[in-house]
């Protein structure tokens, strides 16, 4: 990538996060709480709702989607987030705590925080998740190039279909997580623990995981396992 390329990416990013000073924000961030979605002033991006650059400041929850005044509202009719762009994002006191995302976009935020429930068809690209929690179900999401390092995963926790290709999960925590049919080309462990995790169809390369805890790591249907 040449120089003025890189100069141009630096300023589209701060060009996406500044347009965002004109804006009332807080009553956006308010309907992003309330219901798991909002309208933006930017409009669509791409055939997605444009919240790249935003600065969330609200945490979304299921908990705090299924209340409507003190009567919970059934899980069934709970909204779903949906087709949202928010690239490049900064999450300053936000996060995705408990949600159920499809079709968002989260490439190259900046986010110091959980990730939990189910996120399907979502991407990562290049994003800043160091230390982030995962936490539920993942399927068809994208993490190319994410920084996943000293991230932490539990029981319960599955990926189907993701692909890692080039992802950084140095000194990352993953115990018990179940991986099924997902993509590692040029992922990079190392000084991490992935301890009684399950790789179905597919997994790291013995190479990959050289410096890795495997403590009771069951491969099924891996060719060459």
């Amino acid at each position: 990538m040449s120089p003025m390329i890189i100069r141009q990416s630096k300023n589209l990013i701060e060009d996406l996060r500044a347009r965002w000073d004109e804006v009332d924000v807080v009553p956006i961030n308010a309907n992003l709480q309330n219901s798991g979605t909002a309208e933006s002033p930017f409009g669509h991006y791409e055939g997605l709702t444009d919240f790249r650059g935003f600065q969330l400041k609200a945490h979304l929850k299921l908990s705090t989607i299924a209340m409507s005044g003190k009567k919970p509202i059934p899980q069934a009719v709970v909204p779903v987030t949906k087709n949202l762009d928010f690239s490049f994002s900064i999450f300053a006191r936000g996060g995705f705590s408990d949600v159920v995302a499809e079709d968002c976009k989260f490439d190259s935020v900046e986010i110091g925080s959980n990730w939990r429930r189910c996120f399907r068809r979502c991407t990562f690209k290049g994003a800043k998740l160091s230390r982030n929690y995962f936490a539920g179900r993942f399927e068809d999401c994208d993490f190319l190039k994410a920084e996943l390092n000293s991230s932490s995963a539990g029981a319960a926790d599955a990926f189907v279909r993701c692909n890692f290709t080039k992802a950084n999960l140095k000194s990352a925590n993953w115990i018990q997580v179940r991986f099924e049919n997902c993509i590692f080309d040029g992922a990079k462990f190392g000084r991490a623990s992935i301890s009684g995790s399950r790789f179905v169809g597919t997994a790291p390369t013995g190479e990959q995981l050289s410096d890795t805890l495997v403590t009771k790591v069951v491969y099924e249907d891996v060719p060459g396992r």
